[in-house]
């Protein structure tokens, strides 16, 4: 069974801290259970080897359990990026800017600064700021990535130091 990892709160956002590492994309909890109602995600992932279908429905399942904000990296982010945007118009086509929810891919980025984007810069739609407290960034089949999200997530202050010099 696998479990979200909850790092604390950002002393600079104030928001909660959560890592989640699966080795398959259907590994995903259906009760993420996490300090908030709703959330900001990066998922982290190579996703030339999933099937649109199975993005899909990781999608859908995230976008249900309160993904307000989603960011994507790694080989093919902007293919999983397009499939959030999909799952998103399908589950709340009449959405206006009061209560879009948020997409971004990153694939000129590197590993640390699509996290510390994720971290600092992804601020939902105004519907949900005040239940969005959390970032929960999810690794897909990566221990090396995993690892080191897990510690950007540790010493978010480091993280700062590193990609802001």
């Amino acid at each position: 069974m696998v479990a979200v990892i909850n790092h604390g709160k950002d002393k600079e956002t104030k928001r909660w801290l959560c890592t989640l590492a699966i080795e398959c994309i259907d590994d995903l909890p259906s009760n993420l259970d996490l300090p908030s109602k709703h959330f900001c995600l990066l998922v982290v992932a190579d996703s030339r080897r999933l099937t649109e279908k199975a993005i899909y429905q990781f999608a859908v399942s995230l976008l249900r359990q309160g993904a307000v904000y989603i960011c994507t990296w790694g080989p093919g982010c902007e293919r999983v990026h397009d499939l959030f945007d999909q799952a998103r118009d399908e589950l709340n086509p009449q959405a206006t800017g009061w209560d879009i929810i948020m997409t971004s891919w990153h694939n000129d980025d590197t590993l640390d600064e699509v996290v510390w984007l994720a971290i600092n810069t992804t601020w939902p739609a105004d519907y949900y700021w005040d239940s969005c407290q959390t970032v929960l960034m999810v690794i897909i089949d990566n221990n090396e990535w995993a690892e080191k999200v897990s510690r950007r997530a540790e010493d978010p202050k480091s993280l700062n130091n590193n990609t802001l010099s």
